[in-house]
């Protein structure tokens, strides 16, 4: 395993930890985007941008990795002869239905024999930083759906169906040079959610089953390091405040006589935000962190 591989393992540990507190403390989960089509009856956005500061080193390789979380809804049914039991389902999926439209967290939870959860997906990329500053490089990336079911064990009768909606989304990656800075770079990095979305008329919790949940990116550079936007140095300063980071805050992770990985994540934090014995997060109150839909 190279340096950088091992970066990102330390990091995604981490991310794993601040986000853990932040799903505890929030009615929503965060880092939350749907698609575009959806930003009305929601009030969520459908793009996330970054922006920070890097010093790179002749020959730097600049990993990228983005993490999101994939809802699965799940319900089980009843193969009896009971000729209600078909209506008694619809009323369960019914009431769920409106039971999360009235309270968000429990598309998250599970209600009357249905509820969700999330499987987590990620996007890795590795690229020249020389190259970054050129043009702005792009990737796809597509989840399709699928449904599937089997007979649940030590349950007669009983169905257990899983469902995945498709996803898709885009990844950039660019950088802008800032001469007479050391050599620095603003690198900005976006993520956007392009599925096509239609319907207007669902409960906003509907959106959840196609967004991307708990968005949040890993940077790992190989020769360099990253410039703290939380607390710059005085030459970095105007150009940190120049920064222009949309629903994410980038901070410094990892070891800090390095500072080569940076984790932009989803809620307000402070550099190396886990505590030295890695079992305590140091980041603002979590409950104020308590919002509807970002």
């Amino acid at each position: 395993m190279d340096r950088l591989s091992r970066a990102l393992r330390r990091a995604s540990a981490i991310a794993d930890a601040v986000l853990a507190l932040a799903d505890q403390c929030n009615q929503w989960p965060p880092g939350v985007l749907v698609p575009a089509g959806a930003r009305a009856q929601t009030g969520a956005p459908d793009s996330a941008q970054t922006e920070c500061l890097l010093v790179p080193a002749t020959g730097a390789r600049l990993a990228v990795r983005l993490r999101y979380r994939w809802a699965q809804l799940w319900r089980v049914d009843w193969a009896d002869a009971d000729p209600s039991s078909a209506a008694r389902r619809g009323a369960d999926q019914s009431h769920a239905d409106q039971s999360a439209a009235a309270h968000p967290s429990s598309f998250l939870g599970g209600v009357c024999g249905v509820g969700a959860k999330t499987v987590r997906r990620r996007v890795d990329v590795v690229l020249p930083v020389a190259e970054l500053a050129e043009r702005v490089r792009r990737f796809p990336f597509a989840l399709p759906g699928s449904q599937r079911s089997h007979p649940m064990p030590g349950a007669a009768g009983a169905w257990l169906t899983r469902r995945r909606w498709p996803l898709s989304g885009v990844l950039e990656v660019s950088a802008h040079r800032l001469p007479g800075l050391r050599d620095a770079l603003r690198l900005r990095v976006e993520v956007h959610n392009d599925v096509v979305w239609r319907a207007y008329d669902a409960p906003p919790t509907a959106a959840l089953r196609r967004a991307l949940i708990g968005v949040h990116v890993l940077l790992a550079v190989s020769d360099g390091h990253f410039v703290s936007i939380v607390d710059p140095p005085d030459w970095a300063r105007p150009a940190a405040a120049d920064c222009v980071n949309a629903r994410t805050w980038p901070v410094l992770v990892g070891d800090p006589r390095r500072n080569d990985t940076m984790l932009a994540a989803p809620i307000p934090l402070t550099d190396y935000p886990v505590a030295p014995d890695r079992t305590s997060v140091v980041a603002p109150a979590a409950r104020e962190l308590s919002m509807p839909l970002p």
